[in-house]
């Protein structure tokens, strides 16, 4: 799948694979899912736990946590309308299968993900289109979750998904305002001459 995707844009697809194993996690750190990705790319594969994610919403996005609290963040100083706050916790949805560890950049994948160029994605979504008769989801989530929703999103919905992403992975996961974050799931059909 990594080869046919290489034919659709040249750049370091990064395969995502979550599993019900539980796996000793490669680092101790404590860090963001655009972090990890970053890392990933150096120290393949990166294995994660519950206890490498920095935010209690990145664990409740994989089912790690019960519910998103937006009061933890910065963004919840801004909202006013408990109408707003109420609509964001119900478009963000956790990750459907129960998982134990994420091998991040490892042999076997569920999702791929890249940092693209945007005319680069359209092949991409030319493809998925003649397949499928469907356009591909755009993410933009407002609570900085943007690499790890637009993931999780592409695995429930076994869809691709891009996203502009947000200040903190364009900060901390060191990607150029020129790229869009692309997640394509690991779905040979649609990818099939």
């Amino acid at each position: 799948m990594k080869e046919r995707l290489k034919k659709f844009a040249s750049i370091h697809w990064i395969g995502i694979k979550f599993t019900e194993e539980e796996k000793e996690p490669t680092t101790d750190e404590q860090i963001s899912f655009c972090d990890a990705l970053s890392l990933s790319i150096v120290n393949s594969p990166l294995i994660l736990s519950s206890k490498n994610l920095n935010s209690d919403n990145m664990r409740y996005l994989l089912g790690w946590k019960d519910s998103l609290n937006l009061d933890d963040t910065e963004f919840s100083r801004k909202i006013v309308d408990n109408n707003i706050s109420n609509k964001i916790i119900s478009d963000i949805k956790p990750l459907k299968k129960k998982i134990k560890s994420i091998v991040v950049n490892g042999y076997e994948a569920d999702v791929f993900a890249g940092f693209i160029q945007p005319e680069a994605v359209t092949p991409i979504f030319k493809e998925w289109y003649y397949k499928t008769g469907k356009l591909p989801l755009y993410r933009l989530s407002p609570i900085s979750l943007d690499c790890i929703s637009c993931i999780v999103e592409c695995f429930n919905e076994n869809y691709p998904v891009f996203s502009f992403g947000c200040e903190e992975s364009r900060k901390h996961g060191n990607i150029s305002r020129d790229r869009l974050l692309i997640a394509i799931p690991n779905d040979m059909k649609f990818f099939l001459d």
